[in-house]
């Protein structure tokens, strides 16, 4: 009974469990901070896009003057 009370090596087991579960919850926090910050920023590029004439189905408002001189 006394050597299975001073066997260790179960902990070592737990102890890897306990770090891997540690790292799993840091990376699910990175990720849903990462989705949040891009997802803000997606909408804010959304907006200005739709305010420099892109409509929200990708088309152009039609003025395909790119290149053009306004001399005629």
């Amino acid at each position: 009974m006394t050597s299975f009370f001073k066997d260790e090596s179960g902990a070592v087991t737990i102890e890897w469990v306990g770090l891997s579960a540690a790292l799993v919850g840091l990376a699910i926090v990175m990720v849903l901070s990462v989705e949040n910050s891009t997802g803000a920023l997606g909408e804010e590029i959304e907006a200005a896009l739709i305010i420099d004439g892109f409509s929200e189905d990708g088309a152009g408002n039609g003025d395909d003057d790119i290149g053009e001189d306004d001399d005629g």
